[in-house]
């Protein structure tokens, strides 16, 4: 006998299976929601103002533009003593095309009666996370916050992160925190209070050189064999090939500078190519005005023979990277620019001489001490 599906009866469900599916719906809603309101909102759904007693934070979904807030942005990157290049305006915008960062912008500052206290830029991945971007392009990114008011200024950062956490947050990870970042000391007890756990991971070393008064002194710090070596190959350097290290000032002589770094090839050359060349001709022009970014040429018998590019700080120069010329190889154009280089920033009186991240054998020969960089990572605990 046939029964004609109109007269089929209906599976008759549970109470505990009508239940389940309603929880789903509720479930589903409230992420939909929450995912409209919270960090996760789509990028054209602005968030409101947090105020915090008299701070007050704000959270943008893109860079900012106004010329009158990125000078304040490039003055507290000037200004502050944790201050780079890297934590500039110029740098960090530049670095999020060059560095090709997948994710949507979650610009975090905060600020009391228009005073900028504190700059967090952020980025959500795909994936979930909430992380400070360009990591792998920025070797120092410890939040640019004013130290007197950092205890204050994190508290309402994560007042406002945990508000605003939905469904679809994973995590929030501060990326290359130096060894002496406030950040290190203050969040562990703030993170608690905020409803979140914890995890500081070691992730890589920055040696940097501590510099004396001198330098004879510094020769003199070095292993014997190493001082040997350095002294000799810069004595001939400048006895037979008439070395002089020489800033330059011409940003259009960056191009043979990249060259130069390029044609080493294998992974250096690779990275040159990739996010190197299009970061610094991106921010170059605007950093060299500026007296942060410094091209530097060695010649040699009237050649280019070496290029640092180094960027500036106020404990003193940082070698961002170098490229040397191939033929004056028999030179060692490279030990000889950057020993040329730290003689110059001992004169100078800075007081370090920084190698940024990468544990080459060059930068302990030369003294270099590592310096550890940390990764912080935030989760929310279960309510």
């Amino acid at each position: 006998t046939l029964i004609h599906p109109r007269v089929i009866p209906r599976r008759r469900l549970d109470c505990r299976t009508v239940m389940t599916r309603v929880l789903r719906k509720i479930a589903g809603l409230m992420d939909h929601l929450r995912n409209a309101e919270g960090l996760s909102r789509p990028d054209e759904t602005p968030f409101e103002p947090l105020q915090i007693e008299s701070l007050t934070v704000r959270c943008e979904t893109s860079w900012p533009v106004d010329a009158a807030f990125l000078q304040k942005w490039k003055d507290l990157s000037i200004q502050l003593p944790a201050g780079t290049p890297f934590h500039g305006p110029a740098w960090q915008i530049a670095g999020w095309t060059a560095g090709r960062i997948l994710g949507r912008i979650r610009f975090i500052t905060v600020d009391r009666a228009g005073e900028l206290l504190a700059v967090l830029p952020l980025c959500l991945n795909p994936n979930g996370g909430l992380h400070s971007p360009g990591a792998s392009i920025s070797d120092y990114l410890d939040p640019l916050i004013v130290p007197e008011h950092e205890p204050a200024c994190w508290a309402a950062i994560l007042a406002f992160v945990a508000d605003q956490w939905d469904r679809k947050i994973v995590e929030f990870t501060l990326h290359n925190n130096r060894e002496w970042a406030a950040c290190r000391s203050i969040l562990p007890t703030l993170a608690e209070t905020a409803g979140f756990s914890l995890e500081e991971t070691l992730v890589e070393y920055a040696p940097a050189i501590q510099l004396p008064a001198t330098w004879d002194e510094y020769l003199a710090s070095l292993d014997a064999h190493e001082r040997k070596e350095l002294r000799r190959k810069i004595n001939k350097a400048e006895t037979k090939g008439e070395a002089r290290l020489q800033k330059c000032e011409d940003a259009s002589l960056l191009e043979k500078a990249l060259v130069s770094m390029e044609s080493v090839g294998g992974e250096k050359g690779a990275s040159v190519s990739g996010y190197v060349r299009p970061l610094i001709q991106a921010v170059a022009p605007a950093l060299m005005r500026e007296s942060r970014l410094e091209l530097w040429i060695l010649h040699i018998l009237g050649q280019p023979a070496c290029y640092l590019i180094q960027l500036t700080s106020s404990m003193g120069p940082m070698l961002y990277n170098l490229g040397y010329e191939l033929s004056m190889k028999e030179w060692s154009p490279g030990v000889v620019a950057v020993g040329l280089s730290i003689r110059n920033a001992i004169m100078a009186e800075a007081k370090v001489f920084d190698l940024l991240r990468g544990r080459e054998p060059y930068k302990h020969k030369l003294g270099g001490i590592d310096r550890p960089l940390y990764r912080l990572t935030l989760k929310r605990k279960p309510m």
